[in-house]
């Protein structure tokens, strides 16, 4: 395999492959434009995505709004802090973003009204803030979420001011909030709690090992809701996925219990530090940190990881090793994952660097087996996709390329039985095809393959093939002719 962090237009080294190619399921754009001036002078210390545009936080206090491709959005810079920007949370319809930062100020904006900003002064170190995904609705409530030492809920009463309600007392402060429908995740240095926003209720701890040798504390939380039911997290070196569930009517009897729980349904341990967590369909993407140093005592490149989650572990489907810009000084919690579940699309950023990956598409996959010489397999994925998924590439083009393949391989006959296949009844196409035969000496391995009867080619062609038997086989033209 020969993975690489970004495209080879963008002049980065790659990895060293081995014999055996793995088809990948992931590749890599970085984002340029805007973006790579302004990480010339500053540094990215978290980002938020949605499908209207990214949100970059800055080392400097900055927020910078950018579309998909790293250029600015409607010339947004917005100087929201005056120490890094702890964290970025954006409203379900791309309305409003909200920040936070250890300069004590919570930064509430609105994109296209200032009816409902806010800049308050909280006066305490902010880790964390989670906009309500409804935050852009009218009778809202127009709430947000902070974390601090404390789980604080910020929301306007009927007199339009702000009131903060105290959800939770934090076991050594919050470090990470996500808000999905009804339900906050957020983390503390000691685990996990799911929080029901209209019961006003915790759904439980879920509990963090200590290890003497990684304490959690010094390592960011990371959590992702892949849906309204199921959250991924990973934290140090080990990941959890969460399902939560409505207890049954037995379990309710006991009226001491909330009506959701939140139970694990697959817990492992990788041997890699985690920076961030995704989902890709029913398997799970993460953003993985290499324990050990180099040979020189540097940092080792991040690694992304595709894996297949089990009950107790993981099958790893594939890693591709990131070409980010400085990677040899980074840490761990240098590096953020985001995700655009709906699109696939991953958000893999260090200090210095923004690259994207997504999914192979079906002409991705057909161009890898083509530059990998798995010519057989193109076929096939190019007989699946045709018509539906392909926009660059046909069956012809495919079968020609293979064609050459053969031809150079000396694989004469094989070349013929795949003209038939590809070339059908096309007079004009057998006619550009057969000359290649011709040129090394080959039209005998094509010639029962020729069209014939009312599908004829031009005589020429026969008579080609004749002489060719008559040079190189005359025994066979005579006891055809016997």
């Amino acid at each position: 395999m020969e993975p690489e962090g970004v495209s080879d237009a963008e002049d980065e080294d790659k990895d060293s492959s081995t014999s055996e190619e793995i088809e990948p399921k992931l590749k890599y754009v970085r984002l340029t434009n805007d973006l790579q001036n302004i990480l010339t002078k500053d540094a990215a210390s978290c980002i938020a995505v949605h499908p209207k545009f990214v949100c970059v936080g800055s080392h400097w206090g900055m927020i910078h709004l950018l579309d998909h491709q790293g250029n600015n959005v409607r010339s947004k810079e917005l100087r929201a802090h005056t120490v890094a920007v702890n964290q970025i949370s954006i409203d379900q319809n791309g309305d409003f973003i909200a920040s936070c930062s250890d300069d004590g100020k919570v930064f509430i904006y609105g994109l296209y009204s200032t009816e409902n900003n806010h800049n308050m002064v909280i006066g305490r170190l902010v880790k964390s803030i989670a906009i309500d995904p409804n935050y852009y609705k009218s009778g809202s409530g127009r709430r947000f979420i902070t974390g601090d030492e404390r789980l604080v809920l910020h929301e306007k009463t009927f007199l339009s001011r702000l009131k903060s309600t105290v959800l939770y007392e934090a076991e050594g402060g919050v470090q990470n909030i996500k808000w999905n429908g009804q339900f906050v995740a957020w983390a503390s240095d000691i685990g996990v709690r799911v929080y029901d926003i209209n019961a006003r209720c915790s759904l439980g701890l879920i509990k963090w090992n200590r290890n003497p040798d990684a304490l959690p504390e010094h390592y960011r939380c990371n959590l992702c809701w892949k849906n309204s039911t199921t959250l991924l997290v990973g934290w140090v070196d080990t990941v959890r996925v969460c399902m939560i569930r409505k207890r049954s009517l037995t379990e309710l009897s006991n009226r001491e219990l909330p009506e959701y729980v939140v139970e694990p349904v697959s817990t492992f341990t990788t041997e890699f530090y985690i920076c961030g967590i995704g989902p890709l369909d029913n398997q799970l993407v993460i953003l993985g940190y290499v324990k050990e140093p180099d040979a020189d005592g540097k940092a080792q490149r991040p690694q992304l990881y595709v894996v297949e989650p089990r009950v107790e572990d993981y099958v790893e489907i594939c890693t591709d090793s990131l070409s980010l810009r400085g990677y040899q000084e980074y840490k761990c919690n240098d590096y953020h994952l985001e995700c655009l579940i709906e699109e696939s699309r991953f958000f893999i950023v260090s200090p210095k660097d923004v690259v994207v990956a997504s999914p192979y598409d079906a002409d991705d996959r057909v161009q890898w087996l083509i530059e990998h010489s798995k010519y057989e397999a193109a076929m096939e994925a190019v007989t699946q996709f045709e018509g539906r998924d392909l926009k660059r590439h046909t069956l012809l083009q495919v079968g020609r390329a293979y064609l050459d393949h053969l031809l150079f391989e000396h694989k004469f006959d094989e070349a013929g039985q795949l003209c038939l296949k590809i070339l059908g009844k096309d007079k004009r196409l057998w006619e550009e095809e057969v000359f290649k035969f011709a040129r090394v000496q080959q039209l005998r391995a094509v010639s029962r393959y020729l069209p014939r009867g009312d599908n004829a080619l031009d005589p020429h062609i026969y008579e080609m093939v004749l002489y060719e038997f008559l040079k190189m086989e005359p025994q066979v033209m005579y006891s055809e002719i016997a």
